[in-house]
């Protein structure tokens, strides 16, 4: 068989192949990126790791066929296999993440609607060429298990490896969707991703407290509202753990919780947050609440729903589209909206 002298990741219309991107250079930076968004919870290792085996069946002579214009092939799968050799137990969990990076999370058993993982790792698949060995720098195992400051819990332990799974499964998405978007965006000779300045909790807050300004308490109702908005914000400096508030419809409960979750979060460093909601509807009520409120900083800060809680991320051109994002979280946003049907699968 031909040899294939040099591995890519992604195309371009250039025929001489001179501004494709490296399949190294792509597990790499997906894998250092992977890490970096993982390193809040600890599990930096395992990300790094799922980061430079997602597409591990690139290193094949028909996915290099594959980006001429051949065939489709799968390329998640190998990097499963992989990690399950290599890996042993930690190698259970990152397979979910590479086998799904594309087509989502398997089920741990047969299912109606998403097959299980010991399915999808029966497909045949082309053979794996070892030049990988030479070019990945994969982690040592023994950096992978046990993540410092876990803590199992015998009653609820499968739980916590599940909830884990889709952390590292939302890590390696979008840290793929991040580097082939700037690769893209390059070629494009459009600014880079990462250019792109997020406005700080501080500065989201700075917009609330301006458009609260603007509310005068001039009536009765008015003014039980602003009591309320006063008395929470004073709250917020307490330890984190378990609030609540109990206000009737019309009390202004959207933007003060708002307001607590802003003044919460920066007393205590904190880097965003999350709204779990009963129903679409009602996440697309506040979103239009926050819109109002934070102007022109809302779409950076915002992710928006979509009709079955699923995340919208905009779409890259037709010969170079990505792929469903569902469940996967963006990891540099602020404010992340989460019907109870998704926030049950986390």
């Amino acid at each position: 068989m031909q040899a294939v002298n040099a591995f890519f990741a992604h195309s371009t219309q250039r025929t001489d192949k001179s501004d494709w991107q490296s399949l190294a250079e792509h597990l790499t930076s997906v894998g250092d990126l992977a890490a970096t968004f993982a390193s809040d919870f600890g599990a930096h290792s395992l990300a790094q790791a799922a980061g430079l085996l997602h597409d591990l069946g690139k290193y094949t002579r028909e996915f290099q066929s594959r980006l001429e214009g051949g065939a489709k092939v799968d390329h998640a799968t190998w990097g499963a296999h992989v990690a399950l050799e290599l890996f042993g137990q930690a190698g259970i969990l990152l397979a979910y993440g590479i086998a799904g990076h594309h087509a989502g999370l398997a089920n741990g058993r047969g299912g109606e609607v998403r097959t299980a993982l010991e399915d999808r790792l029966k497909t045949t698949l082309p053979e794996l060429l070892p030049d990988w060995r030479r070019e990945l720098a994969l982690p040592d195992k023994s950096a992978l298990w046990p993540i410092a400051d876990f803590k199992p819990c015998r009653e609820r332990g499968m739980f916590q490896l599940s909830v884990l799974v889709r952390m590292l499964f939302s890590c390696l998405v979008d840290a793929d969707f991040i580097d082939t978007d700037e690769f893209y965006r390059r070629i494009d000779n459009r600014p880079p991703r990462r250019a792109e300045s997020l406005p700080s909790l501080e500065r989201l807050r700075e917009r609330l407290d301006a458009k609260l300004a603007g509310f005068s308490a001039d009536t009765a109702v008015n003014q039980l509202r602003a009591d309320i908005l006063a008395h929470v914000r004073e709250q917020a400096a307490q330890p984190p753990g378990l609030f609540s508030l109990t206000v009737p419809t019309g009390g202004g409960k959207t933007l003060a919780s708002l307001a607590f979750a802003l003044d919460h979060a920066i007393a205590h460093g904190l880097r965003r947050v999350i709204y779990v909601i009963p129903f679409t509807s009602i996440v697309e009520q506040n979103a239009q609440v926050f819109r109002e409120a934070f102007g022109d900083l809302f779409a950076s800060a915002w992710i928006e729903i979509g009709i079955e809680g699923r995340l919208a991320a905009p779409p890259l051109p037709h010969h170079r589209a990505y792929g469903s994002r569902t469940t996967a979280v963006r990891w540099l946003i602020y404010f992340i909206p989460l019907p109870i049907p998704a926030a049950q699968c986390l």
